[in-house]
């Protein structure tokens, strides 16, 4: 018979999910580049990635916060 598979945890899917926009900024980054190689691309296309990783994360960061409080 088959064992059923246990469940991802949150924090992996997240973590997996996170790295995948990482890798597919990056993805589009050199892309840009090799366009015309113009550096600011890579700097716009990367600047961008990173603000909504890091408000993704700051809000996720913030609704855990409020989860702890009694």
């Amino acid at each position: 018979m088959s064992d059923p598979r246990p469940a991802m945890s949150q924090r992996t899917l997240l973590a997996l999910i996170m790295g995948g926009l990482v890798a597919w900024s990056l993805y589009v980054a050199v892309g840009a580049y090799l366009y015309n190689y113009n550096p600011w691309r890579v700097v716009v296309i990367l600047g961008c990635a990173s603000l909504f990783v890091g408000f993704w994360s700051l809000a996720l960061w913030n609704r855990s916060r409020r989860a702890r409080r009694p």
